[in-house]
């Protein structure tokens, strides 16, 4: 009895004492983080607008905020009473064996810095990479995520990303169109040229300078095949292609150009002979 007394006593001498005192830690605590993210929303608003890139503002206010909050933690633990030197000892100990297990994904995070540093791509731009097209979405340490024309979103680590060849489409604020028209042989090809000029000129979305450029590109096996080039703003250039083949298949049709497909001759042994007999 005595001593469940004196346990009791003890609990409530902790409690009075140091049990205040950790409350208020807590509560001090709690107040900081909230404040920690207040700040660090407030930063990364600050950074959209110097207009910095959104990669790099994401990252800044996600690791300055768990580097923030680390550092209170560090605090909160030694104005409890417990020895940080041990803590930090093992963590940096913790460090090492982690490094060592994850060696790939340190290679991400250098890649990850690597892209946020240099900027190949940034997030909103349509790029074509490791054989994925698509939008970037997000570039964090770790990986860049891609997000695709049908709405699928392709993962990349940024070791691969920062190593490999990246096609960037929409660096550039203009962008050329190539496209292919085939015409029958039987038709006018100059004709046929000016039908798609007209078409270039008509669809609206061309630049005046480069001049559009529509030339013949080759004698198929079936057919004439025309080129045609022009720029336009990159952003309008799938709006350019679509408007450009259902204008000119609209207007070969009203014109009396055809469209031909493949055609092959065939001759048996049985027509030569009669031939030869003939």
């Amino acid at each position: 009895m005595e001593s469940f007394t004196q346990m009791l006593n003890d609990i409530g001498t902790w409690l009075t004492t140091q049990g205040i005192k950790a409350v208020f830690a807590v509560i001090v605590l709690i107040i900081l983080f909230k404040v920690t993210n207040f700040l660090t929303k407030k930063l990364g608003k600050l950074m959209r607008k110097k207009k910095l890139d959104e990669a790099v503002v994401r990252a800044a206010e996600t690791w300055s905020r768990r580097g923030i909050k680390f550092f209170l933690l560090i605090v909160f633990v030694a104005y409890l009473g417990f020895e940080t030197s041990s803590i930090t000892a093992a963590i940096a100990s913790l460090g090492v064996t982690i490094g060592l297990a994850l060696q790939g994904s340190l290679s991400n995070i250098a890649g990850g810095i690597v892209l946020l540093v240099m900027h190949p791509y940034r997030v909103g731009d349509e790029i074509e990479l490791e054989g994925e097209k698509g939008t970037v979405e997000d570039i964090k340490l770790f990986y860049t995520y891609i997000r695709k024309a049908d709405n699928t979103l392709v993962v990349i680590p940024n070791s691969t990303a920062a190593n490999d060849e990246i096609i960037n489409f929409t660096t550039k604020p203009t962008r050329r169109v190539d496209l292919v028209f085939s015409v029958s042989y039987d038709d006018d090809f100059e004709t046929a040229k000016a039908i798609i000029l007209d078409c270039v000129k008509r669809v609206g979305y061309a630049l005046d300078d480069p001049e559009p450029f529509v030339g013949m590109q080759a004698h198929a096996a079936s057919s004439i095949d025309i080129a045609v080039k022009f720029w336009v703003p990159t952003e309008k250039y799938y709006d350019a292609q679509y408007a450009m083949r259902e204008s000119v298949k609209l207007a070969f049709d009203a014109n009396g150009i055809s469209i031909p497909y493949p055609q092959i001759e065939v001759h048996n042994a049985a027509d030569r002979e009669q031939k030869k007999s003939k």
